[in-house]
């Protein structure tokens, strides 16, 4: 779990977006992690597929 988590924290570092009037976003401050092992079926089979999902909450209100 604590790897998944590091690359999160990296991919945030360096993520940013731009909104339709021309802003970008960046710079979030992460204020709390939450993660988890999930799983999926994959194209209606009885097979599942695990994954990691990452949380990362913000502390404030970011334009989206």
């Amino acid at each position: 779990m604590s790897q998944a988590i590091d690359i999160a924290k990296q991919y945030v570092q360096n993520y940013s977006y731009t909104l339709d009037n021309g802003l970008t976003v960046n710079g979030f401050n992460v204020t709390n992690i939450q993660a988890g092992l999930n799983t999926y079926p994959k194209d209606n089979s009885t097979t599942i597929y695990p994954y990691w999902s990452v949380q990362l909450n913000l502390g404030k209100f970011v334009p989206w």
